[in-house]
Parts: structure tokens; C-alpha cells; sequence
């Protein structure tokens, strides 16, 4: 099936389009734009210019990618949007370009950002990631393969989320989440325990997943500094490579990370 454009919509002649991509009524396709094979437009979707959508992705209903950043700063220059193949962006999300010559802001494949989702500037989404309705991610933010952040969650600007963390709905952070680790709905940068289901889901083994209880305790239940508990797994080369990975990303967070608090239910924080 070739390409198949609207008739009402707007697509600049200086925009590429792969194969069998198709575009919906009233789409506008600004120039510098290169949309992937097989990827479908729904109606009124705005795709600005400087932006590169990958293969067999969806963007649905009223998003806009590619805009300028929201930053009194910003002066005009070549900047990017750039979404990996398979991934879904839902009704009325926004996604924002880099604010410096040809910086980006990345998702990677197989993202699905749910209605209403924002990701501003210069944000680095790694692949697999979920963004539910309402879940907003300021500036340079950096979010970690398989990471889930669920509805009305806000991310502020800086923020790293490890790799298949999660936040619960409504929850704030403006300190490093460390992977693997769950922080619990309405909370401000606090971590419940362990994503367990997460884990389990992403096929992590019971071996590791034990390892990984063991640590979370030395590091965030034990009372001693975060650093020197952390450092003590980083160090181990002996030790199970997901504990070296949440011990290295406490160590090299440089806004601080989020301390531990216990949850209300505690049943699947896995401790």
C-alpha cells in the first residue's frame, strides 16, 4: 500500500515519508520532517519541523511534536524531536525540541505516552517506556528503559529515573529514582521498596531479584550515609550486575536521590 495522504491535510513537499504511511484530515507536516514507514497520523496532528519519527509508530488525535521549547531563553536554531520505531503517542501530547543548535529530545522505541502526557526539552526516554494521562516531564529529564510513570506524576527538570522504576500516580520527584525501585501514588521523592512486578515482568530472575532486596536494604533502610552503602556494592565484582547498576546510579547522581520511606502497603515493594 502506497502512502496515503488526506486530502485536507498539509504536508510540505520538503518533508520525507516512507512508505505506506498514512495521514489523517487536517495533519499538518511542517518542512525538515522525516515520518518512517508504515506510521500513521490521526486527525490534527501538528509534526513541526526538525522532527524524525521512526517506523510503524501511532500518533493519535490533536499531539503536537516538535514544538519550541518552553524557555524564555530560546533562540531559534536547528534543534530535534526524534521517536523511535513502534512507539504510540496518544491524544493532545506535547513534545518539545532541544533548546541548543542540534541538541535533541529522544524517545526511544516502543515509548507509549498516554492523552495529555508532556515531555519537555532536552529529555532522554530510553526504550519501553510509559507515560500514563496527565504524567508531566520537564526539561532534561532522563528516563530509563522500561520505566513506568503512571497518571499525573510531575518530573522536575534534571531528574534521571533508572531503568524499570516506577511512579505511582500522582507522585512528585525532584530527586533521582533509582532503578528498579517503586515510589508509591502522591509521594514527593521518597521510594517505597522495589518495583517487584516490574522486575518480574521484565523476566528478571528470583536469584537477582534477592540480591537486589538484600541491597536495597543495606543502602536505603540501614541508616548509614547513602554514598558509603552504595559504594560498598559498587565495588563487589563479585556482586549481581543489577545491584552493581543500582549502586553505580546512586553514586553518580549529582541532584541526590530519593530516600526511603515506607508505604502504606507494603506487599509489593519486595521487602
Amino acid at each position: 500500500m502506497s502512502t496515503r495522504i488526506h486530502p485536507t491535510a498539509v504536508v510540505s513537499p520538503e518533508a520525507e515519508l516512507g512508505d505506506q504511511v498514512e495521514i489523517g484530515p487536517y495533519v499538518v507536516v511542517e518542512a525538515d520532517v522525516s515520518i518512517g514507514s508504515g506510521t500513521r497520523l490521526q486527525t490534527a496532528v501538528v509534526i513541526k519541523r526538525y522532527t524524525r519519527i521512526g517506523s510503524e509508530c501511532e500518533i493519535h488525535t490533536g499531539a503536537v511534536i516538535g514544538d519550541v521549547p518552553q524557555d524564555r531563553n530560546f533562540k531559534p536554531c536547528r534543534s530535534w524531536v526524534v521517536i523511535g520505531d513502534g512507539s504510540i503517542v496518544r491524544e493532545c501530547v506535547t513534545i518539545h525540541r532541544g533548546t541548543t543548535e542540534e541538541s535533541c529530545t529522544r524517545l526511544g522505541k516502543n515509548c507509549f505516552l498516554m492523552a495529555l502526557s508532556h515531555v519537555a526539552h532536552d529529555c532522554v526516554l530510553g526504550n519501553n517506556v510509559v507515560l500514563a494521562n496527565g504524567a508531566l516531564v520537564a526539561g532534561h529529564v532522563q528516563i530509563g528503559d522500561g520505566a513506568f510513570i503512571s497518571g499525573n506524576c510531575l518530573l522536575h527538570q534534571f531528574v534521571r529515573v533508572g531503568r524499570l522504576a516506577m511512579l505511582g500516580g500522582g507522585a512528585g520527584v525532584s530527586k533521582d529514582v533509582p532503578p528498579f525501585c517503586l515510589v508509591a501514588p502522591l509521594e514527593l521523592n521518597t521510594v517505597s521498596g522495589l518495583n517487584v512486578v516490574g522486575l518480574r515482568r521484565a523476566g528478571v530472575s528470583a536469584r537477582s531479584r534477592t540480591a537486589l532486596r538484600r541491597a536495597f536494604r543495606s543502602i536505603f533502610c540501614s541508616g548509614q550515609n547513602l554514598r558509603n552503602a552504595a559504594a560498598e556494592f559498587a565495588g563487589r565484582d563479585q556482586e549481581d550486575a543489577l545491584v552493581r547498576e543500582l549502586a553505580g546510579f546512586v553514586l553518580e547522581s549529582g541532584r541526590g536521590v530519593c530516600r526511603f520511606r515506607a508505604a502504606k502497603e507494603t506487599d509489593e515493594t519486595g521487602l
